[in-house]
Protein backbone atom coordinates (compact mmCIF):
# COMPACT_ATOMS: atom_id res chain seq x y z
CA UNK A 1 0.00 0.00 0.00
CA UNK A 2 1.23 3.51 -1.00
CA UNK A 3 1.22 6.26 1.09
CA UNK A 4 -0.16 9.79 0.94
CA UNK A 5 0.27 12.30 3.72
CA UNK A 6 -1.39 15.60 2.75
CA UNK A 7 -0.61 18.90 5.41
CA UNK A 8 -3.23 21.01 5.40
CA UNK A 9 -1.04 24.01 5.47
CA UNK A 10 0.98 23.94 2.38
CA UNK A 11 -0.61 20.28 0.90
CA UNK A 12 2.91 18.63 0.49
CA UNK A 13 2.84 14.90 -0.39
CA UNK A 14 5.41 12.35 1.04
CA UNK A 15 5.53 9.18 -0.32
CA UNK A 16 7.59 7.10 1.34
CA UNK A 17 10.34 5.66 -0.81
CA UNK A 18 10.52 2.11 0.48
CA UNK A 19 7.15 1.00 -0.96
CA UNK A 20 7.69 1.62 -4.37
CA UNK A 21 10.11 -2.07 -4.98
CA UNK A 22 7.08 -3.75 -2.66
CA UNK A 23 4.62 -2.39 -5.55
CA UNK A 24 6.37 -3.57 -8.30
CA UNK A 25 7.64 -7.03 -7.22
CA UNK A 26 3.46 -7.35 -6.62
CA UNK A 27 2.58 -5.96 -9.32
CA UNK A 28 5.02 -8.44 -11.79
CA UNK A 29 4.02 -11.57 -9.82
CA UNK A 30 2.32 -14.77 -11.48
CA UNK A 31 0.84 -14.78 -14.75
CA UNK A 32 -0.80 -11.42 -15.22
CA UNK A 33 1.86 -8.54 -14.87
CA UNK A 34 -0.81 -6.06 -14.94
CA UNK A 35 2.23 -3.83 -16.74
CA UNK A 36 0.22 -1.25 -18.03
CA UNK A 37 -1.55 -0.44 -14.94
CA UNK A 38 2.25 -0.18 -13.38
CA UNK A 39 3.36 1.88 -16.19
CA UNK A 40 0.63 4.53 -15.80
CA UNK A 41 1.09 4.39 -11.82
CA UNK A 42 4.57 4.98 -12.04
CA UNK A 43 4.34 7.56 -14.25
CA UNK A 44 1.71 9.21 -12.02
CA UNK A 45 3.91 9.05 -8.83
CA UNK A 46 6.94 10.58 -11.39
CA UNK A 47 4.69 13.69 -12.29
CA UNK A 48 3.62 13.91 -8.36
CA UNK A 49 7.51 13.75 -6.98
CA UNK A 50 8.17 16.48 -9.75
CA UNK A 51 5.18 18.73 -8.69
CA UNK A 52 6.55 18.04 -5.05
CA UNK A 53 10.26 19.00 -5.37
CA UNK A 54 11.42 15.19 -4.94
CA UNK A 55 13.95 14.17 -7.41
CA UNK A 56 14.95 11.48 -5.85
CA UNK A 57 11.39 9.76 -5.76
CA UNK A 58 10.64 10.94 -9.60
CA UNK A 59 14.19 8.91 -10.38
CA UNK A 60 12.98 5.50 -9.17
CA UNK A 61 9.29 5.50 -10.20
CA UNK A 62 11.55 6.40 -13.86
CA UNK A 63 13.68 3.60 -13.28
CA UNK A 64 10.54 0.93 -11.85
CA UNK A 65 8.34 2.69 -14.98
CA UNK A 66 11.21 1.54 -17.56
CA UNK A 67 11.32 -1.61 -15.88
CA UNK A 68 7.96 -2.81 -16.25
CA UNK A 69 8.66 -1.23 -19.49
CA UNK A 70 11.37 -4.14 -20.30
CA UNK A 71 8.90 -6.83 -18.70
CA UNK A 72 6.36 -5.82 -21.49
CA UNK A 73 8.78 -6.89 -23.90
CA UNK A 74 9.34 -9.71 -22.36
CA UNK A 75 5.74 -10.55 -22.24
CA UNK A 76 5.53 -9.60 -25.75
CA UNK A 77 8.69 -11.96 -27.16
CA UNK A 78 6.05 -15.12 -25.35
CA UNK A 79 2.96 -13.85 -26.70
CA UNK A 80 3.53 -12.99 -30.76
CA UNK A 81 2.58 -15.08 -33.20
CA UNK A 82 4.21 -12.97 -35.57
CA UNK A 83 7.79 -13.58 -36.55
CA UNK A 84 8.29 -9.99 -37.19
CA UNK A 85 6.89 -9.07 -33.81
CA UNK A 86 8.86 -11.21 -32.03
CA UNK A 87 12.12 -10.35 -33.42
CA UNK A 88 11.01 -6.52 -32.47
CA UNK A 89 10.39 -7.63 -29.23
CA UNK A 90 13.96 -9.29 -28.70
CA UNK A 91 15.45 -6.23 -30.11
CA UNK A 92 13.45 -3.82 -27.99
CA UNK A 93 13.91 -6.09 -25.06
CA UNK A 94 17.89 -6.25 -25.10
CA UNK A 95 18.41 -2.74 -25.28
CA UNK A 96 16.07 -2.44 -22.57
CA UNK A 97 18.37 -4.37 -20.77
CA UNK A 98 21.63 -3.29 -21.82
CA UNK A 99 20.18 -0.24 -20.95
CA UNK A 100 19.02 -1.04 -17.65
CA UNK A 101 22.61 -2.79 -16.90
CA UNK A 102 25.14 -0.19 -18.61
CA UNK A 103 23.63 3.30 -18.05
CA UNK A 104 20.62 2.78 -15.69
CA UNK A 105 18.85 4.22 -18.38
CA UNK A 106 20.36 7.29 -17.59
CA UNK A 107 19.80 7.55 -14.59
CA UNK A 108 23.52 7.15 -13.25
CA UNK A 109 26.09 9.19 -14.84
CA UNK A 110 28.74 7.16 -12.93
CA UNK A 111 27.95 4.16 -14.50
CA UNK A 112 28.26 5.54 -18.12
CA UNK A 113 31.61 7.35 -16.87
CA UNK A 114 32.98 3.72 -15.45
CA UNK A 115 31.84 2.10 -18.69
CA UNK A 116 33.32 4.83 -21.29
CA UNK A 117 36.52 4.32 -19.15
CA UNK A 118 36.41 0.41 -19.02
CA UNK A 119 35.87 0.72 -23.07
CA UNK A 120 38.74 3.28 -23.56
CA UNK A 121 41.17 0.63 -21.48
CA UNK A 122 39.95 -2.24 -23.63
CA UNK A 123 40.64 -1.16 -26.57
CA UNK A 124 44.05 0.36 -25.31
CA UNK A 125 45.00 -3.21 -24.23
CA UNK A 126 43.81 -4.49 -27.68
CA UNK A 127 45.17 -2.02 -29.91
CA UNK A 128 49.22 -4.46 -29.82
CA UNK A 129 47.09 -7.37 -30.26
CA UNK A 130 45.91 -6.11 -33.53
CA UNK A 131 48.83 -4.44 -34.64
CA UNK A 132 46.77 -1.55 -35.53
CA UNK A 133 48.80 1.76 -33.84
CA UNK A 134 51.83 2.73 -35.86
CA UNK A 135 52.93 5.88 -34.33
CA UNK A 136 54.65 8.26 -37.18
CA UNK A 137 58.40 7.76 -38.24
CA UNK A 138 57.92 4.82 -35.57
CA UNK A 139 57.08 0.98 -35.49
CA UNK A 140 54.08 -1.09 -34.66
CA UNK A 141 53.57 -0.76 -31.24
CA UNK A 142 53.12 -4.65 -29.87
CA UNK A 143 53.36 -6.04 -26.43
CA UNK A 144 56.81 -6.87 -26.41
CA UNK A 145 57.45 -3.09 -27.51
CA UNK A 146 55.07 -1.90 -24.40
CA UNK A 147 56.56 -4.35 -21.62
CA UNK A 148 60.15 -2.94 -22.68
CA UNK A 149 58.65 0.62 -22.51
CA UNK A 150 56.14 1.13 -20.46
CA UNK A 151 55.28 4.66 -21.25
CA UNK A 152 54.20 3.34 -24.84
CA UNK A 153 51.24 2.40 -22.68
CA UNK A 154 50.23 5.96 -22.45
CA UNK A 155 50.36 6.41 -26.45
CA UNK A 156 47.74 3.79 -26.46
CA UNK A 157 45.75 5.02 -23.71
CA UNK A 158 45.90 8.52 -25.75
CA UNK A 159 44.92 7.03 -28.41
CA UNK A 160 42.24 4.93 -27.58
CA UNK A 161 40.57 8.26 -26.04
CA UNK A 162 40.93 10.03 -29.22
CA UNK A 163 39.61 7.35 -31.31
CA UNK A 164 36.13 6.60 -28.53
CA UNK A 165 35.73 10.76 -28.35
CA UNK A 166 35.19 10.87 -32.05
CA UNK A 167 38.32 12.26 -32.89
CA UNK A 168 39.92 9.83 -35.18
CA UNK A 169 43.10 8.42 -34.90
CA UNK A 170 45.29 11.76 -33.69
CA UNK A 171 44.29 13.69 -37.25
Amino acid sequence: NLLFKESKYNNYIKIRLNKIPFIFNNLHKGNDWNVFKSKDMYKSIENLAISTGQPGLQAKAFIYRKDAQVLDYKKQILENDSRRSRISAIQKYITGRISRIGFLYGESPWRIIRLSSGIVLLFSLLYPAGQWLKPINGEVITYARVIEDPLLFLDLLYFSTLTFTTLGLGD
